[in-house]
């Protein structure tokens, strides 16, 4: 069954902790994914990243088709 998401409720950028529960995974998961540049996230000072919503939706959305 497809989960149907509606984006525009969601932050126009994302924590890692909110990429999380949208991709299902952990933290951790998610920068790991960014630091190897598997998901489009961006470093923010030295520990912190963020994840531009609307990258996110198009590379979920591309990997979909």
């Amino acid at each position: 069954m497809k989960r149907i998401l509606n984006w525009d409720t969601y932050p126009p950028i994302l924590t890692p902790e909110e990429t999380a529960l949208l991709l299902n995974c952990t933290i951790e998961t998610v920068r790991k994914l960014c630091r190897k540049g598997e998901l489009p996230g961006v470093k923010v000072g030295e520990r912190k990243w963020r994840i531009p919503r609307d990258k996110l939706r198009a590379m979920l959305e591309q990997e979909v088709v």
